[in-house]
């Protein structure tokens, strides 16, 4: 959470980011590899500076490389395929092949997780200072949404369903097809991004060694940016309390 705002995380949603970078494989045949798309000095077109600090830090891009201006829509990689661009695993490329009519083909594109982008997106969170008299009800609702993101994953047709009626009924921007649904949820699973915690085999807990990496990995990012003063303590932004640890993903 920000510096203000301090939360704390009690459920992990997605154990691995699907966060990725994207590119048109006929721009750059053979490549399989952020790292060997990245050699090209193409431009890295993203939302925000983070994911390009990350790399820059391991000196896979270079500065001049770097372009925060996505603004999530497709036009600027249909009309300039050299691009890398970021996106999502369970979206973009089913996106770009079936509903982008100007693209229609598909994007070849690589896990930012590979390159320690080892976030745990989306957890779900509560206010630090809320976290006492929330106890109770965390208790009870947190082993809740463990099991009902694995009933969700088992049959998600209906979830699905109501996810499109909603999406189209709330008018925000955001569209949302039945086609996406469908890859997503597969997505998830099949690439491995929604699993057990792989070091204690729970679903949705979170392992402390990674928060640590990632506290070590993205704190002096964040910082350099202004986004924090200080970087914080682990075990500050996030509690195992709550998990059901008998709440597992059964091995397909």
């Amino acid at each position: 959470g920000a510096a203000g705002q301090p939360t704390v995380a009690v459920a992990s949603q997605l154990t691995v980011s699907p966060q990725i970078l994207m590119w048109d494989p006929d721009s750059h045949p053979g490549a399989t590899t952020i790292r060997e798309v990245a050699a090209t000095g193409s431009p890295v077109v993203t939302a925000g500076d983070i994911i390009p600090a990350l790399l820059r830090s391991q000196g896979i891009i270079q500065q001049a490389q770097i372009d925060t201006s996505y603004e999530g829509t497709p036009a600027r990689f249909v009309s300039d395929p050299t691009i890398l661009q970021q996106g999502f695993a369970t979206a973009e490329p089913y996106v770009y092949q079936n509903e982008i009519a100007e693209w229609g083909r598909p994007v070849g594109y690589e896990p930012l997780a590979n390159y320690g982008y080892s976030i745990y997106p989306e957890p779900l969170a509560v206010r630090a200072d809320k976290l006492e008299e929330l106890r109770p009800c965390l208790q009870k609702l947190v082993p809740i949404m463990q099991q009902s993101q694995l009933d969700y994953l088992a049959d998600p047709a209906p979830t699905n369903r109501l996810i499109v009626e909603l999406a189209d009924a709330y008018q925000t921007g955001w569209t949302y097809s039945a086609g996406v649904a469908e890859f997503s949820a597969k997505a998830q699973v099949e690439q491995g991004f929604v699993k057990n915690d792989p070091a204690s085999g729970v679903f949705g807990q979170f392992d402390p060694a990674r928060m640590q990496q990632i506290v070590g990995t993205f704190g002096p990012i964040l910082q350099s940016q202004g986004t924090i003063t200080a970087v914080p303590d682990a075990a500050s932004l996030y509690t195992n309390e709550f998990i059901d640890p008998s709440i597992r993903m059964e091995a397909p």
